[in-house]
């Protein structure tokens, strides 16, 4: 089950990290839009194993892969927690997800306010900047609420290994469609940081 729901996690970084991709366009916005409704609606009842929710949640997880338009940081650097320490990448992406999308919040406000609409979040009343805030709260809470790891020091990664992720991340392709340009360590080592 920790497989199922941490690779369901990662799909949902896929169609959030499309939504405030520099190359979103309105077919990847409603793909991944989409993909992100439907994975908050059904991944805390994937456990249950109905299978309704289970078929939901994969068609989801296809629609996130359809509308992808290139990662972000959390992908970037996921790639790297991953092949350095042997951290599952579902699992890794799960744990970054909230600090990567508060990291670029200031740069993608607009963006990530239509991820919290998408996940059922009233955004009334809100700037645009505390809506992307309430959006990476809300992914914060359903990780934990799956019983997945919540820091990478969770998962084996140990804090003298952030640098070295940090280093091999700024070679990662998939910064280069990040909101918020990265071209030092110190912003990877920022969300690094936060996730540890």
């Amino acid at each position: 089950m920790t497989i199922l729901l941490s690779t369901a996690m990662g799909q949902l970084r896929v169609a959030i990290e499309s939504v405030y991709s520099i190359n979103h366009n309105p077919i990847s916005d409603s793909l991944a839009l989409g993909a992100i409704s439907m994975l908050v609606e059904n991944l805390p009842y994937c456990s249950e194993l109905e299978m309704d929710r289970l078929v939901s949640t994969k068609t989801a997880a296809a629609m996130a892969s359809l509308g992808s338009v290139g990662g972000g940081i959390n992908t970037a650097t996921a790639h790297h927690v991953g092949g350095i320490f042997d951290v599952p990448h579902g699992e890794a992406n799960a744990i970054m997800l909230p600090h990567s999308m508060r990291f670029n919040a200031d740069a993608s406000a607009d963006r990530q306010t239509l991820i919290a609409q998408a996940m059922g979040i009233d955004t009334s009343g809100m700037s645009d900047h505390e809506a992307a805030l309430s959006a990476a709260d809300a992914v914060e809470n359903l990780r934990n609420s799956l019983g997945l790891p919540g820091r990478l020091r969770d998962v084996g990664v140990p804090e003298q290994g952030l640098e070295l992720i940090a280093a091999a991340t700024l070679k990662d392709r998939s910064l280069a469609t990040n909101p918020k340009p990265v071209s030092d360590a110190g912003p990877i080592m920022q969300v690094l940081r936060n996730s540890w």
